[in-house]
């Protein structure tokens, strides 16, 4: 297998470390995470003082590769969700129990795979741009859709903007609700 696929595969899992630092609580338990960080490695993953909570594969989401990560908190019912850019898609994970991640799901891409996705969010709604993927505009998906998913969905995008080709990244000015293409 590439090392480079071997470590996207990682990215997911060590991005589920992330989090509240807070003391926890009876409604928050400690949870151990699959690996702790310790002298540099993580189970066969180098770390910088994070642990690997969870693990998904990156066959496990049918993805060959992955470049992005970005999360949402559902503020009705506070469950956390990231969202892994793929190769031919976004990925959909409930990480709400961070040992135990649970894959919702994928939006497929656009238009043609790329090595190069990035998602935003503003309010409930996943911004999704791809880099050499001639056509693909913007995907926007509704993240309240991912209520009550149990089983791995297929998902359509809610919209697309063509109104651009590709784009490397895109950022969103929360205060006035714009959406800045990066790289188109």
């Amino acid at each position: 297998m590439n090392p480079k696929n071997l470590l996207y595969g990682a990215l997911l899992g060590l991005i589920l470390a992330c989090g509240d630092e807070t003391s926890p609580t009876e409604s928050q338990p400690l949870i151990e995470p699959l690996f702790a960080c310790e002298s540099g490695v993580a189970g066969p993953y180098t770390c910088l003082g994070i642990d690997l909570m969870g693990h998904l594969s990156l066959g496990g989401m049918d993805a060959t590769a992955g470049n992005d990560c970005w999360g949402w908190t559902d503020p009705a019912t506070g469950k956390e969700y990231a969202l892994m850019g793929l190769n031919n898609g976004t990925a959909f994970v409930d990480v709400t129990v961070a040992n135990d991640p649970v894959y919702l799901g994928k939006l497929p891409t656009q238009t043609v795979s790329s090595v190069w996705r990035d998602i935003k969010v503003y309010r409930q709604y996943a911004l999704i741009v791809a880099d050499r993927a001639e056509d693909h505009g913007v995907q926007i998906f509704d993240l309240t859709r991912l209520r009550g998913v149990s089983a791995p969905t297929i998902f359509d995008a809610d919209a697309h903007f063509d109104g651009l080709d590709s784009a490397h990244n895109i950022a969103v000015n929360e205060d006035s609700g714009y959406a800045f293409a990066v790289g188109a």
